[in-house]
């Protein structure tokens, strides 16, 4: 939830800041999506998360099973 009310408020002052020169047109979708990670940390974090996770446990199992 807080990502979200930060991310509208990121925005308005990128484009407050450079409303006028074109490049900054172009940088700020970058710095969207590293600002407002939401789509690509949704895709992002559920894949590294699961693999992270599965990797671990069977390392316990084996140590256990030792």
């Amino acid at each position: 939830m807080l990502n979200i009310l930060l991310a509208p408020t990121v925005p308005e002052r990128a484009r407050l800041s450079n409303p006028v020169p074109p490049t900054s047109v172009s940088s700020p979708p970058e710095s969207r999506n590293v600002l407002f990670p939401s789509p690509p940390s949704s895709e992002s974090l559920p894949t590294p998360p699961t693999r992270v996770s599965l990797p671990a446990p069977p390392i316990i199992v084996a140590s256990a099973l030792r």
